[in-house]
């Protein structure tokens, strides 16, 4: 290599690691903070971990289904007690794991290039700049914790298969991240397999001398051991509650009543084959043209955040055109058509190689990830078949494939002369400036500036005893009853009741999106009047709560209980309080006040009982709703649904 090819080299290794570097951290530091796919449910995980110092069961909130590995390291920063600084912590993890990606595709296709780091450059550059990256990286989500984990345990995997005799220290490594990658999702389940399915079929494909079935065997054992002892534990738990290792979020009640209203509602064999002209008239996947194509809206939201669901300040939802969006939407597709061509050539060459060379290690791994990956996706789609199911993030177990086999094609075109020499190294540095300037957060530089944090971000302040933002916010006249309610709540956490009620006053004639939830309005509007001084009111209120839905929650019994024993009706407080164990045993404040009411009365015993009964559940994570926090939801006035007196 010439020394002037060596200068390029090095300078273009420093502007794309550079740039990659500073636009995360731009975007994590000083972008908008709270956005992202479900970052309600991620960030109610990591509040369930610091009230309760448990991890939750799959079926007690949105997102609790994931494994608890990523929402440890939230409840690590949420340690500061600082809403903002808990938030950028977790928006850098992400930033750092896609970084990370990127840095393992550009390992892997080094050591099989090693006449340049050309290649490599090309490979790290088109994962640090691939835009489903760079606008999922500040998301609160486990996609991308999980995406590095899955990566680093196929890249060990990759480099112990590479050398002459595979060590024990790699394979030990290997399940050591295999199990840490299933601690995070249970999607890491694709890398496991892969990784399975790439050592039985070489040593299929091997000559019988060398098909040595001991230690295949020993192997196994060598990284399934540390996979097993770090998510076993895990699993082992879903088995024994739920019979099965892995629940998804369908088995939540929320969740699966929301995707059963979610369109089309089922989906076919033409849905992956079809392809609507008029994608080029409106391209948000809700348009009803969209819905039922599958991979043009994943290919789109490849390369622009077509769900709205990043740090782009534009509007929300997706079901109203926006020709800005649609436009920038189309752009940014057309730009990310040669990468992807050039990336189809080089799968095609991968599985030439892998067909003809029985000895090669990279090209077949490489070939069994992305099929495994699209067969995943496949019968995802199919089993939850809504156009939300349709993100590219979903697909991020690509990343490394994608990289190799864009390597590949673009080495092929580099040997067929210089009028295709430069085309994929070209378009990929353009898709690198252009990602970076559409997809920079915060204040300039970016194309689009959104200076303001997610609403969602005061469930977190209020939680942490930061109710001063919150005031600022929501106001009497702010335009919609969540935000009232959180008002509201903010004032019951910071102890004033007589704020509380008003505000919950306010709300009541407003529209609400959800009509059961009107009993916990009631409830906690009685709760503020009872803290205020004003029981009969309260009492009104919880009995209303009580009639008006078949099966009144239990914490609405409690509470009218409370209300019941001011009032001096030591016998009604006991019934509404026996309602209340009956229809959750495991809730620690109804036993505490039935153990009060029943030393009241008299029975000293059964209150000993009840008192016991509360001292073994006080310090218990809840195993039915998760009172403190909602019901896996921080949207709006979610960390204070359910009050209790």
């Amino acid at each position: 290599m010439s020394p002037k090819a060596r200068t390029t080299l090095v300078l273009g290794w420093v502007l794309s690691v550079s740039l990659a570097v500073a636009l995360r951290t731009w975007n994590s530091v000083y972008g908008s903070l709270f956005h992202g796919y479900d970052a309600w449910g991620h960030m109610s995980y990591v509040l369930f971990l610091d009230m309760y110092h448990a991890v939750p069961y799959a079926d007690q909130g949105w997102s609790y289904f994931h494994p608890p590995l990523h929402y440890l390291l939230g409840w690590l920063f949420l340690q500061s007690r600082d809403a903002e600084f808990a938030m950028i912590g977790i928006s850098v993890v992400g930033s750092l794991a896609s970084l990370g990606v990127a840095a393992l595709a550009a390992r892997v296709v080094w050591r099989a290039f090693p006449e340049s780091s050309g290649w490599a450059l090309l490979a790290f550059t088109a994962i640090a700049f691939l835009p489903v990256h760079v606008y999922t990286s500040p998301m609160p989500g486990n996609e991308m914790s999980a995406t590095f984990l899955g990566a680093a345990a196929f890249a060990a995997h990759l480099r112990n298969e590479s050398r002459g005799s595979p060590t024990v220290r790699g394979d030990l490594l290997t399940g050591l991240l295999c199990g840490l990658a299933m601690l995070t999702k249970f999607t890491a389940l694709i890398v496991v397999l892969a990784i399975g399915a790439t050592s039985l079929l070489r040593r299929h494909r091997a000559p019988a001398s060398h098909r040595n079935v001991a230690d295949l065997v020993r192997r196994s054992m060598l990284v399934g051991l540390p996979l097993l002892v770090l998510a076993g534990p895990y699993y082992g738990r879903n088995v024994l509650e739920f019979g099965t290792p892995m629940v998804t979020s369908a088995e939540v009640p929320d969740v699966a009543r929301i995707q059963a209203s979610q369109p089309p509602g089922e989906r076919g064999v033409l849905d992956y084959l079809r392809f609507p002209l008029a994608i080029f008239e409106e391209s948000s996947p809700g348009a009803p043209h969209n819905q039922g194509a599958v991979w043009p809206n994943v290919y789109l939201n490849v390369w622009y955040d077509t769900f709205r669901e990043g740090q782009l300040p534009v509007p929300r939802d997706i079901t109203i055109p926006h020709p800005f969006v649609h436009g920038l939407t189309l752009f940014m597709g057309a730009l990310g058509l040669l990468p992807t061509l050039v990336a189809f050539l080089g799968a095609g060459l991968s599985a030439r190689r892998a067909w003809r060379r029985p000895d090669d290690r990279v090209d077949t791994a490489m070939c069994i990830l992305a099929l495994g990956s699209l067969a995943a996706f496949v019968l995802f789609s199919v089993r939850i078949p809504t156009w939300a199911a349709l993100k590219a993030s979903y697909l991020l177990n690509l990343s490394l494939p994608f990289a190799w086999f864009l390597v590949r094609g673009a080495h092929a075109l580099w040997r067929r002369g210089p009028a295709l020499r430069w085309a994929t190294p070209a378009v990929v540095a353009l898709v690198a400036v252009v990602s970076s300037h559409v997809f920079a957060g915060g204040r300039p530089p970016g194309l689009m500036r959104r200076d303001e944090d997610s609403i969602q971000m005061n469930a977190i302040r209020i939680y942490l005893g930061q109710y001063a933002s919150t005031r600022l916010t929501f106001g009497r006249n702010a335009p919609l009853r969540s935000y009232v309610e959180t008002r509201a709540a903010a004032e019951l956490y910071d102890g004033k009741p007589e704020a509380a009620r008003r505000h919950y006053q306010v709300s009541g004639p407003m529209e609400t999106k959800d009509p059961s939830g009107h009993p916990w309005w009631l409830s906690n509007l009685a709760v503020a009047n009872a803290l205020d001084g004003i029981p009969e009111r309260a009492r009104l209120l919880l009995d209303e709560a009580v009639d008006a839905v078949p099966e009144p929650a239990a914490e609405i019994f409690v509470n009218r209980a409370v209300v019941r024993l001011g009032e001096g009706d030591l016998s009604g407080a006991e019934s509404d309080l026996r309602t209340a164990v009956a229809l959750d045993p495991a809730l620690p404040p109804a036993w505490q006040n039935l153990a009060f009411v029943l030393e009241r009365r008299g029975r000293a015993e059964e209150g000993r009982e009840a008192r016991a009964r509360f001292e073994e559940l006080r310090w218990k994570a809840p195993r039915g709703f998760p009172y403190g926090v909602g019901n896996g939801f921080l949207y709006m006035a979610g960390a204070g649904q359910r009050f209790m007196l």
